[in-house]
């Protein structure tokens, strides 16, 4: 009885190195791909909004600069109705996991429109004229906070790379330790298993 009660426990023990070495290589899997999906959502999220970002600064400098010949009030509420879209998109895409340099481009970008508002408001020829001439530099902050972005696409799907070649010699490693430590607890256990084996030989 006690022998198999030792071969029960030996097996039972087995089982359970098993038993965690499998629930480590299911966690470290879907931390893997948990990781791996925020980061590329994320970069794709900035993507999306760097395009809109440069289509709303081309949309701002068309109605400021038609604003600038006409000097129709009507032209500036609707620059003022395509600024709000602007900042807003600009928020959103400040939320985001950024680089350093992309989010200083971005505050740049939403400051200087600030000024060329600001200029737009005030009303004087010569301001409004040096406002809206600053547009080409907004175009290129813009511009490069979507090349940034796209630059973030392909840092995300390097990082996943590297993640899941370290995942996979953590496994390797892990799985090559259960081995010694299995045959270990079975050497363990063979040896008083083995003497009332041996003993029930000589009887016999």
């Amino acid at each position: 009885r006690s022998s198999l009660q030792l071969i029960l426990t030996g097996f039972f023990l087995l089982a359970l190195l098993l038993i965690i070495g499998q629930l480590a290589a299911i966690t470290s899997v879907d931390r893997l791909a948990r990781e791996g999906r925020d980061r590329v959502y994320g970069a794709a999220d900035a993507l999306h909004l760097s395009q809109i970002l440069v289509t709303d600064v081309t949309s701002l400098e068309r109605a400021a600069r038609q604003y600038q010949v006409v000097r129709d009030p009507a032209l500036l509420q609707v620059y003022a109705e395509r600024r709000a879209r602007f900042r807003e998109n600009a928020q959103r895409l400040g939320a985001l996991r950024l680089t350093e340099a992309q989010r200083q481009r971005l505050e740049t970008l939403v400051d200087e429109e600030a000024r060329v508002y600001a200029a737009l408001l005030r009303g004087p020829a010569e301001e409004l004229r040096r406002g809206v001439e600053t547009f080409p530099a907004l175009d290129v902050l813009a511009r490069s906070v979507l090349a940034e972005s796209g630059n973030a696409i392909s840092q995300a799907v390097e990082h996943i790379q590297r993640n899941a070649n370290a995942t996979k010699w953590r496994l390797i490693y892990h799985a090559l330790g259960l081995i010694p430590a299995a045959l270990i607890l079975a050497g363990v256990y063979s040896l008083p298993i083995n003497r009332p084996i041996a003993q029930i030989a000589r009887a016999i």
